[in-house]
């Protein structure tokens, strides 16, 4: 039968899956580039967290007869294969995805809960700086549904890494210096960094900032209280 969707997990197995997916896992012992390299379905989408599935056969059917570059779901989403293999390489979801994005040249969206990413991805401060550095690149050339796509998932995964990365400061986990040089280069995307601001929810970022990202006892137990509930 055909494969319409690669399913892409991160050291783990995905039972019963429909006939019309394939399931891969990457880690340590097997590189995120060598199981894109191996994906045959139409789609492909990757997790490094906890990705939620709940196929049926009209979103196989929604699937197949989709020419978008990019499909959108009600929590998640996923991308054409080919948009992978001709990509830069890269070894995290976020690097993939945004890599594979940049070629796209459309997105659909539909009403429907096929994939659904219960959890941030965990691209760490390089990795995000590294994915925004090729997106400033090409930004002025997207279409605008790819743009604010790219854009979406970069914000999304920078709140993410802010919080663990404020938390780890105050834990003596990772330096204050540090965090501090992160934040400095996402100002080269003036958009985007003042964008942050509004998307971090859980404390005010802009006073974060001014403190060197250091926590008193009670933002810290509010921020790592509100990271257990997400």
């Amino acid at each position: 039968m055909k494969k319409l969707l690669t399913v892409i997990l991160h050291d783990a197995n995905y039972d019963g899956a429909p006939e019309q997916t394939e399931i891969l896992s990457y880690g340590v012992e097997a590189p995120l580039s060598d199981a894109l390299k191996r994906a045959k379905g139409k789609y492909a989408v990757i997790s490094d967290g906890d990705l939620e599935c709940d196929f049926d056969d009209g979103f196989f059917e929604t699937l197949d007869k989709c020419g978008a570059d990019i499909a959108l779901f009600d929590g998640g989403y996923c991308l054409k294969t080919p948009l992978f293999k001709n990509a830069k390489s890269a070894e995290s979801k976020l690097c993939a995805d945004v890599y594979a994005a940049l070629s796209a040249k459309s997105t659909a969206k539909y009403a429907l809960t096929p994939l659904v990413f219960r959890s941030e991805t965990q691209a760490d401060g390089g990795q995000i700086a590294e994915a925004l550095d090729e997106f400033n690149k090409v930004k002025a050339k997207l279409p605008k549904d790819v743009y604010a796509f790219v854009f979406d998932i970069l914000c999304g995964a920078a709140v993410g890494y802010y919080a663990r990365a404020i938390i780890a400061v105050h834990d003596g986990k990772l330096g204050a210096d540090e965090l501090t040089e992160f934040d400095g280069k996402l100002k080269e995307n003036t958009v985007f960094y003042h964008t942050l601001d509004k998307r971090f929810t859980y404390l005010p970022l802009q006073k974060l900032r001014k403190k060197a990202f250091k926590l008193g006892l009670f933002d810290y137990l509010i921020l790592k209280n509100k990271l257990k509930k997400r």
